[in-house]
């Protein structure tokens, strides 16, 4: 027999952390996206994910019981399905390295309307990932 806590009344349990992150990925949605969705901001998403927070409000506790569900599957924007494949991919690799890929992607996001700013980025992430790289086979 399910617990209270298993049958989702509010508490993040590991699992519910670890299907929550599982259903946004696969459908595509970036946080700022599941946030909107689940009508929170996409940091409050991120700590339910990454275990920061304990349970969610009350007024939450609804939509994502709702989402866990499926019940917003259809709502899905159209080019969300497009990206799942790459956000399947992203579920593939250890959760650390999750974490790096949605910090990249909401990066990108951010400097998405500025050009020079996106150039900038890139050249940064490319350097970075160089002397990482470089440390690792020394």
């Amino acid at each position: 027999m399910q617990s209270k806590r298993d049958d989702f009344n509010g508490w993040l349990t590991p699992s519910t952390r670890r299907s929550l992150r599982e259903k946004r990925l696969s459908l595509g949605l970036s946080l700022k996206e599941a946030g909107s969705l689940l009508d929170t901001d996409w940091s409050t998403v991120r700590n339910w994910e990454n275990g920061r927070t304990s349970h969610c409000h009350p007024s939450h506790a609804a939509r994502l019981r709702c989402f866990l569900a499926g019940e917003y599957d259809t709502a899905m924007p159209l080019h969300a399905s497009s990206r799942a494949e790459t956000h399947r991919e992203v579920l593939d690799m250890p959760l650390g390295m999750q974490f790096c890929a949605e910090r990249l992607a909401d990066a990108c996001r951010l400097c998405a309307d500025d050009e020079a700013l996106r150039t900038r980025l890139v050249a940064a992430v490319g350097r970075s990932i160089a002397g990482c790289l470089r440390s690792l086979v020394e």
